[in-house]
């Protein structure tokens, strides 16, 4: 569908209400309750928040020549239902300038409301009329953080590591000394001069 001045734009469609009877645009900031240093920024305690973005207008099944191709009345609401059930993000025409349709985008709906009364919809002889009102928030959305990586590259050069070998079993050599007898060796100590010093000393 063509959009029109004030047209609600999804991902793949552009509807508008029969007949747009406002639209209301509101650009919300909040500052600071606490004393600002003298000397100090003061934009540094200013928030600017999301614009709040107002429609109101009437949906009918009277369809005029301009608006043959809009949405029925039970369409325009499911579509809105579908919209607010999604949580989807839409944009808004809220009207004309310089360079064409001005345009906000992620947009989320907030509240939306449809009436009837004894004009538009009730006991008016209208198969089905509402009047409609529907509440916008524009979502602030920045551009994610990027980490820039950088990967390190460790260089080896070849190096040789000499492990300490284990100590070999050394044989241990026999003792070949040739072995004395104990009985000569006894008679060789008692022959000996201390030996008699010490019998004759004992008679």
């Amino acid at each position: 569908m063509a959009q029109t001045y004030f047209s609600i734009i999804t991902s793949d469609n552009a509807f508008s209400m029969d007949a747009s009877l406002s639209v209301n645009r509101i650009l919300p900031s909040t500052v600071t309750e606490f004393p600002v240093e003298d000397g100090g920024f003061a934009t540094d305690n200013v928030v600017n928040k999301g614009d709040i973005i107002t429609l109101s207008g009437i949906i009918t099944d009277i369809k005029s020549a301009a608006g043959k191709d809009n949405l029925s009345t039970s369409d325009f609401i499911k579509a809105i239902e579908g919209i607010r059930n999604a949580k989807s993000l839409v944009s808004i025409n809220v009207g004309l300038d310089a360079t064409g349709f001005r345009t906000i985008n992620s947009c989320i709906i907030t509240n939306a409301s449809f009436s009837q009364d004894s004009q538009h919809g009730v006991a008016s002889g209208v198969t089905s009329s509402y009047r409609v009102r529907l509440s916008f928030k524009k979502v602030r959305i920045i551009a994610a953080a990027t980490q820039e990586t950088r990967e390190a590259a460790v260089v080896l050069k070849d190096l040789t590591i000499v492990f300490p070998q284990a100590a070999k079993d050394v044989p241990v050599k026999e003792d070949t000394s040739p072995k004395t007898d104990p009985k000569l060796e006894a008679r060789r100590r008692a022959a000996t001069p201390n030996s008699l010093l010490s019998k004759i000393l004992a008679r």
